[in-house]
Parts: C-alpha cells; structure tokens; sequence
C-alpha cells in the first residue's frame, strides 16, 4: 500500500501545509482503494494544494488517472512541482486543472473517487493569508454541501466521495444533505486533535 509518508512533499506559506487532516484522508484512501475491486480507477483531486492527497492516488497501482484541482495558482504549481518530486513513484498519469469547485470541470468527465479536503471550519473574525484553505462558511459546511451538489454529477455508477469534517461543524448538516443526493456513508476514520475531532469520510452512491 502507497505510504502518504514517504512522500517528498514541498510547501509553501501560501498553500495550505498537509497536516493531521491531509494524513488522515490520504490513509482512508489507501483504504478505500484496497477494498476496491476495481481497477483503472479515475480520480479527481478537488483543492488539490500542494497535492499530497491527489499524489497518493497517483502511486497506488489500481489508479490509472489523477486530476489535480485548484482555483489558486499558486496551489497547481505547487501540486506539479510535487509530482515532478515524485513521479518515480506514480503509477497514475496525472493531470491539472485550474477551477474554483466544479465551475472549470470537463462536464462530460466522470470519476471513480472524487476527494476534497474542505475549508471545513464555522467562520469567525479573524482574516488571514490562508482564509480561503479553513472558513467553511458560517456553519462550516457550506462548501462541503456545494461541493457535494455538483460532485454526484461527476460520479460513475459505482463512484464515491472522500470530504474531510469537522467536530467544530455541524456533521448532521453534511449528512442530511448527502442523503439528499443520494450518497450514503461507508467508511470513515477519525482522529482526536486538541479540542476537535476530525474525520475522513467517504459517501457513495446508494
């Protein structure tokens, strides 16, 4: 199984650095993937950063394709720095794609697993560089529920999706809407951080 920790990862202070939360994702893919029997998997990579995640699905031998997204420039020349750092490792061909959610996404394209760590946190006063990579909107689910809206038409018949939550919003939230789309949840891992719960969550389609 792909180690997201062997990864040689580049950062910058502009682009949101992989943390707990992107090593939690990263592991529940693997996970996903290996319970998968499927192979020529496609996937897209939805806010991709610095590419961590995207770039774990690329080194995974069941993986044939890999869309990196992001709406930041700075994130895409980042994520293709990182692939170039390790494409001894990949087994997928990987693409890039600038585009602010699913608005710059081939409409005909159709994916296996679409993944997306989210800004995933309630909004508060504070402005900063990296506001855009952790406000969730006011409840902290905003985003997730829009991506979500548009992700169901970018699945194949048997295609999920893996989203990062927050103990810090409102998990009923995400899932009432997901319901709603017809995604039910399969696998999940969690991690207590401080004050906070964080989980990777992968929906798929009833």
């Amino acid at each position: 199984m792909p180690d997201y920790t062997s990864l040689d990862i580049n950062t910058s202070d502009y682009v949101y650095m992989p943390s707990e939360d992107t090593e939690l994702a990263a592991g529940l893919l693997n996970e996903y993937l290996a319970s998968s029997d499927s192979r020529d998997i496609s996937v897209l990579d939805m806010g991709t950063g610095t590419g961590a995640i995207g770039i774990t699905a690329a080194m995974n031998d069941k993986v044939s394709t890999v869309v990196l997204a992001d709406k930041d420039g700075n994130a895409l020349a980042l994520a293709k720095k990182n692939v170039l750092s390790n494409i001894h490792k990949l087994r997928a061909k990987c693409d890039f794609v600038a585009t602010d959610l699913f608005s710059g996404i081939d409409k005909s394209k159709k994916f296996d697993m679409i993944t997306f760590n989210p800004p995933y946190l309630p909004a508060y006063g504070e402005k900063s560089p990296l506001e855009g990579t952790w406000n969730g909107g006011r409840t902290g689910t905003e985003v997730t529920t829009a991506f979500l809206e548009d992700a169901v038409k970018y699945l194949t018949d048997k295609g999920a999706v893996l989203i990062v939550m927050s103990s810090f919003a409102d998990e009923k939230i995400i899932h009432a809407h997901a319901g709603r789309l017809g995604l039910v949840e399969c696998m999940r891992k969690t991690r207590h951080i401080f004050f906070e719960d964080i989980d990777a969550v992968v929906f798929a389609k009833e």
